[in-house]
């Protein structure tokens, strides 16, 4: 039968084409992805957390003029913004803290874990090394998530009380190196039966970016999650 199509010798690069434009579109869509965050996160802020103020502000003017039973009520609504603007900056935070931008992966990594146990109750020992300076926005923004959803797994499924956070960096690579003693689980199983799961994610995000990621866990031991992000890859931001 004649062979229709390209030449066998050309089949392997058009392959490797067509591979390098999905990851390229897939990169995009997480792009766009973290964009969306981001002007939500702003929108919250400049909008949402403003008219709240505002509103607390007038309350506030006349409960001062009220008398005692609706000072009473007044200062009770106050009080119920107060909750309401926590709530609204807490949710801003999860969606996409600004300091990721601003001030780079350090200090929010630094932030998240103190937030994680203020929340969660899971004791985080955050080590680092190697990552005082900036880094590509790709790579910030992929380190964050997948350590942001290592640590969601183990508050939603290790059962463990502490877990350890450890990031450092070279010239070539960033590691990320999620750690728990929980109850563990069968890692291959859950990539066969749950294909579009947080693991899957953290490990496609690694992916696009020409990295790896490892998920060792045993039933009754533990779990480590292992990343390891290449530097001087040429990639498309995820966060411009």
């Amino acid at each position: 039968m004649k062979h229709k199509g390209p030449p066998l010798d050309q089949m392997e690069p058009v392959a490797q084409k067509s591979i390098k434009r999905f990851k390229g579109l897939s990169r995009r869509l997480l792009m766009t992805q973290e964009n969306e965050k981001r002007l939500l996160v702003q929108r919250l802020h400049d909008e949402l957390s403003q008219t709240i103020t505002g509103v607390r502000l007038i309350l506030g003017a006349i409960a001062a003029e009220a008398d005692e039973k609706i000072k009473q009520q007044l200062v009770a609504s106050v009080a119920l913004l107060d909750v309401l603007v926590e709530t609204t900056r807490n949710l801003s935070m999860e969606l996409r803290p600004p300091m990721l931008d601003d001030l780079g992966l350090l200090s929010t990594l630094s932030w998240y874990c103190q937030h994680y146990f203020a929340k969660t109750g899971v004791l985080v020992e955050f080590v680092h090394a190697g990552i005082e300076g900036r880094f590509p926005p790709d790579v910030e923004t992929s380190a964050y998530r997948i350590v942001q959803q290592a640590l969601d797994n183990v508050a939603r499924h290790a059962s463990s009380n502490d877990v350890v956070v450890c990031v450092s960096a070279n010239r070539k690579n960033l590691h990320v190196e999620v750690s728990d003693q929980g109850k563990g689980f069968d890692a291959d199983l859950v990539f066969r039966l749950h294909p579009s799961s947080g693991l899957s994610e953290m490990r496609e995000r690694a992916a696009l970016l020409n990295g790896r990621l490892a998920v060792n866990s045993i039933v009754g031991r533990g779990t480590s999650i292992i990343a390891e992000l290449p530097l001087n890859e040429p990639s498309e931001s995820l966060s411009d």
